[in-house]
């Protein structure tokens, strides 16, 4: 996802580098660790979304609607085709490759 007038660029260099900030933020906190893994996957689980691929531009604010529905209508377990979830696993093992071992992501 990216904000109005965020090229998909620098949307996928904000996005990468909130991922390994979360990434170490469990690293260095092993007793929180499974909520920073969270917080690092939620980007990496839109970004094959088909409500979110492709950068596509996210304001809630301006679709009250579309926001209200989030994580509902196309990104339930019934969209979990399997080529969706091979497209996880690739960006997971992409962003995270530790994660995905510890997730046991197949």
């Amino acid at each position: 996802m990216r904000e109005r007038g965020e090229s998909v660029e620098d949307a996928r260099i904000r996005m990468e580098a909130f991922i390994a900030h979360e990434l170490r933020r469990a690293q260095q906190d092993p007793r929180n660790a499974f909520f920073y893994y969270g917080r690092a996957l939620h980007p990496i689980m839109d970004s094959t979304s088909p409500e979110h691929e492709g950068f596509q531009v996210w304001s809630p604010f301006r679709n009250p609607f579309r926001a209200a529905r989030h994580g509902g209508v196309g990104e339930g377990v019934a969209e979990l085709t399997p080529q969706r979830r091979r497209l996880n696993e690739r960006a997971v093992r992409a962003y995270a490759p530790n994660l995905a071992d510890l997730c046991k992501v197949y």
